[in-house]
């Protein structure tokens, strides 16, 4: 190899190709640990450059540890895989890493394993651990050099910094002229795509940037506050103390994001409102490299827009704490449990970290998932004892060429899937449950009885409305509200409609026009919209359980969106006779996409 960096030009085909080994990753940790240490020192004495520390240290703590630990798995999968994975799996082990240190580092009477020169010193033997484990593993970066000719890519990088001027602007001079505009040029993207687009190459970073412009919308320099008292917590006991009060069950809260602070040597308000947004805007990506798995690319784009430009992801998920940290990692278990490129062994692996990931994030999302998953089991099971009813035996010969553009897929029952198996259901509930018993002196695990009774009660007595009902039920005075209350109730009714017409395909017709494990876990979330509903449902916050849901449920709004568009598509083919006067399915996806440009603005 003549070139030590591995930057080739790949044979007429305009790539880059970037060749990343364990050795060359230990390399650029030594070099950022050093660095950081380094600029600490100089900061003493009033010497450090500006900004440098907060770069190289919210780089090595995001993506690093990550990708060290994927090469430990063989993983050569897409660009845009390969990212979300190595910043998942970095959040996993600096949570893991300072969790561990943070319990056994006081039984041998050392109290700070915190501090800046702890975990500068810990992160080098834990590097040089992984790059000896993976000394034999590398994979490529592949990058089309062609992609940054094209206009459309600094278009969509102006984003981020017309969001964050037009924030300044607005505060200094009252006047919002700039992020409407903004707020037009996110909102066209949806609509751009699904009229005119036949390239998807672009979308990922189309989403990136998107969900930075909305993440940092706003937020302009000033004072900054954190409401969670646990990190806190940590930065003066420079440990993390698990059985805090009720609150230190949180890892991410007690670990995360006070390593961030630490080793960027920002205030915690300032991680929190500015550093956070960063980490929050690598779930819809992630998202998007799930759906586009189960429905083509522009109908994955729209329904990520569909969950960027609801509410709560700008206003509750910037600071991530324990509203979007474990919406995360259940965005990554979907990654995961759907990439058919990780092997087997990585593919469990994976989702095993990225399951405890949920755990250790916030009770209420884990034990949400918890049912959630289990209602999926049933439905799993449910539909394959249908399909095997052969119920396209007991129709007519009429329907049995009633197919979906997908035809008869070649996959139906190939079995379960792996985020459905009971192993993996036996290993995310007694995780849960032992986690929440052993941390915060159990207060977040007696919840769980005291909810599951309250409920069975609510039910049989009618003692409480749910959250979901009350919500709707409720008058607001502002007009903008009500109307984006009834765009909710319509995306329920989409999914629903989505979900039905999916399930009736594949058991109807043998159809497997979403992947019949896919729809097992969507229908297991889209259930929690049931307990939010039912009476005491009362203790379920509507819009964190409605993100949960989404990240598994949104894409059957597109589908149900393709599938009522289909409807006059038919009357109009049957009655002039002629197929090809059907309109593409892109009308209904761009109708759609109008509706969910408008929700945003």
């Amino acid at each position: 190899m003549t070139d030590p960096l591995q930057w080739n030009r790949g044979p007429g085909d305009g790539t880059v190709s970037i060749r990343v080994t364990s050795v060359r990753v230990l390399a650029l940790a030594v070099t950022a640990l050093v660095l950081i240490g380094a600029l600490d020192a100089l900061e003493g004495v009033g010497l450090a450059p500006p900004l440098v520390r907060e770069v190289v240290g919210v780089v090595f703590l995001t993506f690093v540890p990550g990708t060290l630990l994927l090469l430990q798995f063989g993983y050569d999968g897409s660009l845009t895989s390969t990212v979300c994975y190595a910043f998942g799996l970095s959040i996993s082990a600096v949570m893991a890493v300072g969790g561990v240190v943070s319990v056994l580092s006081p039984l041998v009477g050392f109290d700070s394993p915190l501090s800046l020169n702890a975990i500068l010193v810990t992160w080098l033997l834990v590097s040089g651990v992984a790059t000896w484990t993976a000394r034999k593993q590398s994979f490529a970066i592949t990058v089309d050099s062609g992609w940054l000719t094209r206009p459309i890519v600094p278009l969509l990088l102006f984003l981020v910094p017309l969001s964050i001027l037009g924030s300044v602007f607005y505060h200094t001079s009252g006047n919002n002229i700039v992020l409407i505009g903004l707020l037009l040029g996110i909102a066209a993207i949806p609509i751009l795509a699904a009229a005119l687009g036949n390239e998807s190459w672009y979308y990922p970073l189309a989403i990136w940037c998107l969900s930075l412009a909305l993440l940092y919308h706003g937020r302009v320099p000033g004072v900054y506050t954190v409401t969670q008292p646990l990190p806190e917590l940590t930065l003066a006991q420079l440990r993390w103390i698990p059985n805090a009060g009720s609150f230190g069950s949180l890892l991410a809260n007690g670990v995360l994001f006070p390593t961030y602070a630490i080793v960027t040597d920002l205030p915690i308000g300032v991680e929190w409102n500015l550093v956070n947004p960063l980490l929050v805007s690598l779930l819809p990506v992630t998202l998007y490299e799930v759906f586009r798995r189960f429905v083509r690319p522009t109908e994955a784009l729209v329904a990520v827009c569909l969950f960027v430009f609801s509410y709560p992801f700008y206003v509750l998920y910037p600071g991530a704490g324990r509203a979007a940290t474990p919406v995360v990692f259940i965005a990554l278990v979907g990654l995961a449990y759907s990439d058919s490129d990780l092997p087997p062994v990585a593919r469990r692996a994976l989702m095993l970290v990225f399951g405890a990931g949920i755990v250790v994030s916030h009770y209420g999302t884990a034990y949400v998932v918890l049912f959630s998953l289990l209602v999926g089991f049933v439905s799993f099971v449910g539909l394959s004892v249908l399909v095997r009813a052969d119920i396209p035996s007991m129709l007519p010969d009429r329907y049995s060429a009633a197919r979906s553009d997908g035809g008869e897929s070649a996959g139906l029952l190939a079995g379960i899937p792996a985020v459905l198996s009971p192993a993996y259901l036996a290993f995310y509930s007694v995780f849960t449950l032992g986690w929440y018993i052993y941390t915060a002196n159990s207060e977040k695990f007696v919840i769980l009885p005291r909810k599951i009774i309250a409920a069975i009660e609510g039910v049989l007595y009618v003692e409480a409305t749910g959250s979901t009902a009350t919500s709707y039920t409720q008058n607001y005075a502002a007009t903008t509200i009500t109307v984006g209350k009834y765009f909710y109730v319509l995306l329920g009714l989409l999914m629903t409609i989505g979900i039905g017409a999916a399930a009736l395909r594949l058991v109807v017709f043998h159809d497997e026009s979403v992947e019949l494990g896919y729809l097992a876990v969507a229908i297991g979330f889209f259930s929690m919209f049931v307990g939010s509903i039912l009476p005491s449902g009362s203790g379920f916050a509507v819009a964190r359980v409605m993100m949960i849901i989404f990240t598994f449920a949104v894409p059957f709004a597109v589908v149900g969106a393709r599938e009522l568009g289909a409807i006059p598509a038919r009357i109009v083919g049957r009655l002039s006779g002629d197929a090809s006067v059907l309109p593409d399915r892109s009308v209904s996806l761009t109708l759609l996409s109008v509706g969910v440009a408008l929700f945003l603005c």
